[in-house]
């Protein structure tokens, strides 16, 4: 029945609209949900019945259309609108907002994966990156081991572990920039410096006393104890094969050890340059190198303390040209410096090879092997050469003759020529002075006899006629008191000049060695030193040291010359540098530049040494190379392909465990100029380690890129938020919670970066707010209501025309 009909399509279109009003007011109760996104119904009509089929046309007759009538309507699609919503400001780092397409990915409690456009994250206990509300865990790509994120990859958990992660890197180039003063002095004097003559307490005999010796004590040498060390106080009466008298006072160097052997600590102070070094502590009974028991292990202490660039560490040769200051000869007081020349008056022509140079007018008296000459004009300007031997070109001679090292190392690369000049300079270190060999008395020649020895006390004396010498005293210098040396039986005599008188001397010696000249034996004067701590210092007046102080016990101890006998010379300059080891501790590491070498057309020769305090051997020096400039100032090049510096931090009481050791980094030198200025600057320009930080805050990009920030201002990558995008997020599944689903009609989520292939960008510390559209909403809700009420109208009507038919009855 056709009124029927009407009821049933007015039903239809109260249910539609019921349906459209519960969506509105989704739509309006979720105005404040954050990125929700509005729904919308969409309505199609039912199926219509059939009254008539339409007729085609035929004939002059048009045609005739179907007669239908519809039976009301259904709702076909409930539609999300996935427009983006306005984004608000809140702050808070963890808050994300997608512009644009997309969704981010979580995990729930069973591993799957949820989609949601809320970003209101936080960080939970566990360091991960969170939604709070559901405790799903949001996906990314975590930072490697380096800080490099790789997108595409498996997706795991976000991971921003703020104030539990630390970070540190080891430095491994440091860049030195600025420039040096080419109007500088080269650099061609080290420190020298003595300390009082030491003698050993443990070996007296009171006839052998002489201003040489005024104890009449052995003098100390590396084997000495220290307790046992001691110093004359300079009273004595000299002792002689004929007279008797009493040898000078004595005084223990540290009187302290007489009583407690070891454990007694011995501190050192000393100015390097114009800056103080380090104080540093030597410990009488500890094991070396900051201990020892006798003057050996004390001497090497003082070495290392010094920061003295022996060539030698880590007990191999590492380093060429170590010279200190000039040789001078020990009865002229000149410097042993010379020419290569034609003869003089007939005589020979001076001559060099690589390995050797014979001077005919020069007397190298207190030249000694370990020595180096450095040839300062010429051809062979720059060259320098260890000298491994002094002898003397005639036998009986002077000493003329100098032998050069060959192996490569220390050694000369060019020949030297007629008018090449030389110095000679003494070796670095810290050691027992050397006796020098002052003139031999060559035993074999017909002109010299030995008279009988004789003893006298615990004294034995010979004489010695030269009668091919004048005067002894005038042409060689000698004098009593004198040492002077013979072997006997294959062993070294040590004896003194009691008297000098025209060409004859007499020799004193120990009578208990009984061991008197042998036919032909050669005498030898030696200038002695035995006994003398002397610190050879090296080069430049950076590398200067004085006001050295030894404290013991409380007490000062005035052991050395103050000032040095030598001071160093030379064009220099200091940089103080702070580099970084494995575990982020900071080391101080000083870099010395000093002028080594010029020549005309260059190159100009800069060494460099590098010393520290973190060194675990106590050893300040840990690196040295050389630096070249051209003849216009531009950086040419160093002496070996990578100059580099490396400190040992293996452990110890005072050096933590667990860094990398030895710690090793390279100095770059390219930036570095040299012109002519007033003054040397230099500076670190740049270092690649840095020290330890905690991760304190953290920033994420637009395309997700998490940023640590750590208190030592690095920065570094510690993962990136992915992002998904459907081909149609209408069909995705809808979960609650903002969360949706993969469903068969979304089609398969495209994960990648934020800001790629369609995927909107990330905008940290916003939230997208809802795009409900409230006047939209009202609207739609009249345009319902009225609606609704239309279709209720149509029921009262059809209704009332039932009621009228039931009536005729």
């Amino acid at each position: 029945m056709a009124l029927i009909r009407s009821l049933n399509t007015a039903v239809t279109g109260l249910r539609a609209q019921q349906f459209r009003v519960e969506v509105i007011g989704n739509n309006i109760a979720n105005v404040d949900t954050t990125a929700f996104k509005s729904g919308r119904v969409d309505f199609s009509t039912m199926m219509s019945q059939m009254l008539s089929h339409g007729v085609a046309p035929q004939g002059n007759l048009g045609g005739i259309d179907p007669t239908q009538i519809g039976h009301g309507v259904s709702v076909s699609n409930s539609v999300a609108n996935f427009s983006q919503g306005p984004t608000e400001a809140t702050g808070v780092n963890t808050d994300l907002a997608i512009q644009g397409d997309g969704f981010f990915i979580l995990t729930d409690g069973q591993g799957g994966s949820v989609f949601t456009r809320d970003g209101s994250f936080t960080i939970n206990p566990a360091s991960l990156l969170h939604d709070p509300a559901t405790g799903f865990v949001v996906q990314g790509w975590v930072a490697d081991q380096n800080f490099q994120v790789s997108p595409g990859g498996a997706l795991s958990n976000i991971e921003i572990p703020v104030g539990s992660q630390t970070i540190a890197r080891a430095t491994n180039l440091a860049t030195i920039s600025g420039n040096l003063n080419s109007s500088g002095s080269i650099a061609d004097q080290g420190t020298q410096l003595f300390s009082d003559r030491l003698y050993d307490d443990r070996f007296i005999n009171t006839d052998l006393v002489s201003s040489e010796n005024p104890l009449g004590l052995a003098r100390a040498t590396t084997d000495t104890p220290l307790q046992n060390l001691v110093r004359s106080l300079g009273d004595f009466i000299r002792y002689d094969a004929t007279t008797t008298g009493t040898a000078g006072t004595a005084a223990l160097v540290f009187p302290e050890l007489a009583n407690q052997p070891s454990g007694v600590a011995i501190q050192l102070t000393a100015l390097k340059g114009d800056r103080d070094l380090p104080a540093a502590s030597f410990v009488v009974g500890d094991p070396p190198p900051t201990g020892g028991t006798n003057l050996g292990d004390f001497i090497e202490f003082l070495e290392r303390s010094f920061g003295i660039n022996t060539g030698v560490w880590n007990g191999a040769e590492q380093t060429q040209n170590t010279l200190s200051f000039n040789r001078l000869d020990p009865q002229t007081g000149e410097a042993s410096n010379g020419t290569l020349s034609l003869g003089v008056s007939g005589g020979p022509d001076d001559t060099a090879t690589l390995t050797s140079l014979i001077d005919h007018q020069a007397n190298f008296r207190g030249v000694e092997a370990g020595d180096f000459v450095r040839f300062t004009s010429g051809g062979a300007a720059g060259q320098i050469a260890e000298v491994v031997s002094v002898a003397a070109s005639v036998v009986g001679g002077p000493l003329d003759t100098l032998m050069f090292r060959g192996d490569g190392f220390n050694s000369l690369s060019i020949v030297p020529t007629i008018g090449d000049t030389y110095a000679v300079h003494a070796g670095a270190g810290v050691g027992i002075a050397a006796d020098v060999a002052l003139f031999t008395i060559d035993g074999v020649a017909a002109t010299v006899t030995v008279g009988a020895p004789t003893t006298t006390g615990g004294v034995r004396s010979f004489t010695v006629t030269d009668t091919a010498v004048t005067d002894f005293a005038f042409d060689h210098g000698l004098s009593v008191d004198q040492r002077i040396e013979y072997l006997s039986g294959g062993a070294t005599v040590s004896g003194w000049i009691s008297a000098v008188v025209g060409d004859t001397i007499t020799i004193n010696f120990d009578a208990t060695l009984a061991q008197d000249p042998d036919a032909g034996s050669s005498f030898t004067a030696v200038d002695q030193a035995d006994g003398t701590i002397q610190i050879a210092g090296n080069v430049g007046t950076a590398n200067d040291i004085s006001s050295v102080e030894i404290i013991s016990a409380g007490a000062r101890i005035s052991l050395f010359d103050q000032p040095p006998v030598v001071r160093a010379e030379g064009e220099s300059v200091v940089l103080n540098t702070l580099v970084f080891d494995s575990l982020g501790t900071p080391r101080q590491v000083q870099v010395t530049l000093v002028y080594e070498a010029s020549s005309p057309n260059g190159p100009n020769v800069w060494r460099y040494f590098a010393e520290s305090v973190d060194d675990a051997d106590s050893d300040r020096l840990v690196g040295s190379g050389t630096v070249l400039f051209g003849s216009d100032g531009q950086f040419l090049t160093t002496g070996q392909p990578n100059e580099t510096v490396t400190i040992d931090l293996t452990t110890t009481a005072a050096q933590a465990g667990g860094v990398e050791t030895p710690f090793t980094f390279e100095l770059d030198f390219s930036r570095l100029t040299q012109f002519a200025t007033t003054s040397s600057e230099v500076q670190l320009r740049s270092q690649d380690g840095f020290e330890s930080g905690t991760l304190n805050d953290f920033a994420i990009g637009t395309d997700g890129l998490i940023t640590g920030i750590f208190s030592n201002g690095q920065t570094r990558s510690l993962g990136q938020v992915a992002t998904a995008r459907f081909a149609n997020p209408n069909g995705l599944t809808d979960e609650g919670g903002n969360f949706f689903t993969v469903a068969p009609n979304s089609g398969e989520p495209q994960i990648g970066m934020a800001g790629t292939f369609g995927r909107g960008v990330i905008s940290a510390g916003f939230l997208e707010e809802s795009n409900v559209d409230l006047a939209q909403q009202f609207t739609d809700l009249v345009i319902g209501q009225r609606a609704f009420q239309a279709n209720a109208r149509t029921i009262s009507v059809s209704d009332e025309m039932l009621q009228e038919l039931v009536n005729l009855i």
